[in-house]
This record gives structure tokens, sequence and C-alpha cells, in this order.
């Protein structure tokens, strides 16, 4: 393990010296511990996924995130939209001065557990450090009781729960120090207004919000299930993936009909990884109608493994949160257990 000590950390402290062309450190970042057990389980489910980073996307699936990874439909209230609105900044500063300098996209994230964000930070700011992101939307607790909330972060992570400060950890010199928030008394079925802000300055990148009550759950990430858009989004969403049950072959082509909200005439679909991030090699994909609220794509092309729907529209982009499961032709009809 190359990773300096924090007395040995040769960081650079100001802003002019941490440019985003400076070298990374060889600090490591989170998914070489989130990343084996998910590529076991990636491997023995024969889904086709076998890459560091579709493992590191699996990493969570205890804690729920992929509950949805069949595609299903969704409730078309916008109320009950499941996700957190994402702003993706570029920083300035250093040390515990970082700020948000310039908003460079929008989107929607399902969850908080990310064992490497230089991929997704690079994809929606076009920088791997000084970059942050801005969560906002509302959550929701299994069962009433006192909750506590914890963040692993490499760098700078802050936590709102309904206008309270939680979490303060906000230092472009210091990485991956557990914090733990107090105790909060959460209802079930209530929603409470969210917000987290999260940096990364320079080298490795993670960030992992988790949670524990008093009713016997012990700290685990917070599920996909938690986290519900704000009350009055407008932006673009989507809501569901039908392919009207026809079973997904590699090689082959069929229609899905996308459907959601906020979509024009200048919105452009593609087939992105079941992580979120590009294909190396884009897929074929035609619009044959669309809608404010629906387009029919055709797709063809695709190899083994899971993929999602990614709408884009000026600098806003939303990946859906179902997915798109390809089998092999000898198993062309079989769903996941």
């Amino acid at each position: 393990d190359a990773r300096p000590s924090a007395k040995e950390d040769a960081r650079p402290s100001t802003e002019e010296d941490a440019s985003p062309s400076a070298e990374k450190d060889a600090r490591p970042s989170a998914k070489e511990g989130a990343g084996s057990s998910a590529e076991k389980s990636l491997k023995e489910e024969g889904t086709g996924l076998s890459t560091e980073e579709d493992a590191e996307f699996l990493a969570g699936e205890d804690a729920g995130l992929l509950q949805d990874e069949a595609v299903q439909a969704k409730d078309s209230r916008q109320n009950d939209f499941p996700g957190l609105a994402a702003e993706y900044w570029t920083t300035k500063g250093s040390g515990t001065g970082v700020e948000f300098d310039q908003l460079k996209s929008n989107s929607i994230d399902y969850y908080i557990q990310y064992g490497d964000m230089d991929g997704k930070l690079k994809e929606q700011t076009g920088l791997e450090d000084h970059a942050g992101v801005r969560w906002t939307g509302r959550i929701k607790v299994p069962e009433t009781g006192n909750y506590t909330f914890y963040a692993n972060s490499d760098n700078g992570f802050r936590l709102w729960i309904d206008g309270e400060q939680l979490i303060d950890y906000w230092n472009g010199d210091s990485w991956n120090v557990v914090q733990t928030s107090k105790q909060v008394t959460l209802e079930a079925g209530k929603y409470y207004e969210f917000r987290a802000d999260y940096f990364e300055y320079v080298g490795g990148s993670n960030v992992v919000l988790s949670w524990s009550n008093d009713k016997g759950m012990e700290s685990t990430a917070m599920p996909t299930s938690a986290f519900y858009l704000p009350e009055n989004f407008a932006g673009m969403y989507i809501s569901e993936l039908d392919t009207s049950g026809e079973g997904l072959t590699e090689g082959k082509e069929f229609q899905v009909k996308v459907k959601g909200t906020g979509f024009t005439e200048n919105t452009s679909f593609q087939v992105v990884k079941g992580n979120g991030s590009s294909l190396q090699k884009p897929a074929a994909l035609e619009v044959l109608s669309r809608t404010e609220s629906e387009a029919v794509l055709k797709v063809s092309g695709l190899g083994v493994g899971s993929y999602r729907i990614k709408a884009v529209d000026g600098n806003a982009n939303v990946a859906s949160k179902g997915m798109l499961i390809v089998q092999p032709a000898s198993e062309a009809g079989q769903t996941r257990a």
C-alpha cells in the first residue's frame, strides 16, 4: 500500500499548487474493499459484468442498491419519485476553505455509496479533482426511532436533515475519518428534507453515507428506498422502462418505451452501463417517437450485461433507475432470482 500517512502526505496545501493537472497521489480508494465481494457476486450470478467499475456499483447490493435491477414500473406520482437531485460543481480553495465554484451539470443519483468518485466527477464536471456534488431531496425511514448518520469520505462531506446540520467534515487536507452524527428522532411515513455536500480535493475519492437506529438496525449504507426527489422537483426524470415483457437477448434488436417527464425535442438518449458510465462503444439507438412524457427507442447490438437508459438535455442528464438485463441467447427469457 503506497498510501502516505497523514504526516507524510505531501499533497499541496494551496489552490495554485493543487491544479487539476497535478499528479494524483497514490492513496488507494475504498473501491478496493467494495469491489472484491461485488465481483464475486457478479461472477456467481452470471450477469456478464466483470469490470472493477461495474463491480463498484454492485458492491452495495445488501443495502438494496439493486432492488430495481429488473425493469419494472415506478409510481408515477412526482412526489414519490425516488432519487436525489444532484448538482455537480467545480470547486476552488484549499484546506477548510474549499467552496463550490461553477455549476457544470444537473443529474439524479439514487444513493450515496461510491467507492471511487473519479469517473463520475469526470463525466459530470470534466475534472476528477477539485470537483463536488450537492444532493438535495427528502428521506423516509423504515421505522420510527432515534437515528445516527455516519459519513466516510475522501474528502469533504456535510449533511443536513430538515435544515439541521448533523455532519461538518470539510477539509481538503483530511480524508476517510468516519464522522458520526448525534441521534435524531425520525418517524416512519414522514418525509424529511435532505441535503448533503461532497467535494474531492486531490487523490483518492470516495463517499459512503450510512445510518443506524436504536431499534436494532446496525450501521448500513442508506438504501435507494430511503431517498426521494424534492417535493416540487421540476427537472427531467425517467420513471419507467417498458419492454412489454420482451426477453432481451445479446445482439438482438428490441424496443423500449422510456416513460418520465421533462423530455423535449432536444433530449437525446443513450445506453449506458449499469453504473451509469458511458459504454466504450456506443450502442446502436434510434428514437422512433417522443413526447414530453414518453420516448420509444429501438436498440440493437448490446452484449450480455446490465444497462440503463440515459437522457441528456443541455447540462441535464438523467440515467434510469430501472435496468435492462441482456441475457445470453441460450438464457433468453430467464430473470435473475
